[in-house]
């Protein structure tokens, strides 16, 4: 009866590190793809940091799963160094685990500022040399096509908490099609060219249909944003900054995270009590 109660428990460890190297995978492949896609937004260390953490998880859920697979083929031979690979195995890949997660909680809690300050920082930069010019440039074309789809599906505007869309002031952009004083008509400064505009049509709120609420106030108004810092709200502008709009979005899939954390806490006491009973089959055996 031990003997069956152990095997089952040990065919259950095997798939589950089987679930655990297709999860991490698919997280490293994720992470990789968004750290590309978004390297203008952080730091160029960090995003390497963050990829590089994630292969490593995957590295050493893989060999979770390939010494699992020889121990047991070790065992079913009944040679004794199973019981030496298992122990090895269990206690480096899991204190790794475990160090590797608390390092990335200790992280993410201490430089929450700094890390959303720097985030802040480069999508600044990003808007004011890169974002509306130079097209023949691929890099310019990559990085407006990224803030234009984040502006427009996160319903944000420039990258501060408040007052996002003065970010395109100080842009290349504003200077060469915006409404500044090279662009307006000298003698007519109340009226606005729609070929001349403040922030780019991104910018701008749209209904649950997916229209523009309406795309020449958001774009032209003075009175009020986005023509001046004051004068009350425009309800025709994306008013949040996209660096907090990303940061409300992943808040509110942070179930997500919860659920791989608690697997991962599963994994960690799966791993021993599946090292304790393997144990107990080969001395039985």
């Amino acid at each position: 009866m031990l003997k069956k109660i152990v095997a089952q428990i040990d065919t259950f460890f095997q798939a589950f590190n089987l679930i655990l190297v297709i999860i991490s995978f698919s997280l490293t492949v994720l992470l990789i793809i968004i750290t590309t896609r978004r390297r203008f937004l952080i730091d160029a260390t960090i995003s390497t940091v963050f990829t590089i953490g994630f292969v490593l998880t995957f590295l050493f859920l893989l060999s979770v799963f390939v010494i699992s697979i020889c121990g047991y083929a070790l065992k079913k031979t009944k040679i004794n160094l199973t019981i030496v690979i298992l122990n090895v195995k269990y206690i480096i890949v899991n204190s790794v685990l475990f160090l590797f997660l608390l390092g990335i909680c200790i992280i993410c809690n201490v430089y929450y500022i700094q890390i959303n300050d720097l985030a802040v920082e480069k999508l600044q930069d990003s808007i004011k040399l890169y974002y509306g010019i130079n097209f023949e440039n691929r890099y310019n074309r990559y990085v407006t096509r990224i803030i234009d789809e984040m502006q427009y599906r996160l319903h944000c505007c420039g990258a501060r908490s408040e007052g996002g869309w003065m970010d395109y002031r100080e842009s290349k952009w504003f200077k060469y099609y915006g409404a500044n004083d090279n662009n307006l008509y000298i003698n007519r400064p109340y009226r606005i060219d729609e070929n001349y505009v403040y922030v780019p049509s991104t910018c701008c709120s749209i209904d649950p249909l997916f229209r523009y609420i309406d795309k020449k106030m958001c774009q032209t108004l003075q009175i009020a944003p986005p023509g001046s810092p004051t004068g009350g709200m425009n309800p025709a502008l994306n008013n949040m900054g996209c660096v907090e709009a990303t940061y409300e979005f992943m808040s509110k899939y942070n179930y997500v995270f919860l659920i791989l954390t608690i697997m991962f806490l599963i994994y960690l006491m799966s791993a021993t009590c599946g090292g304790f009973m393997k144990n107990i089959g080969v001395k039985n055996d």
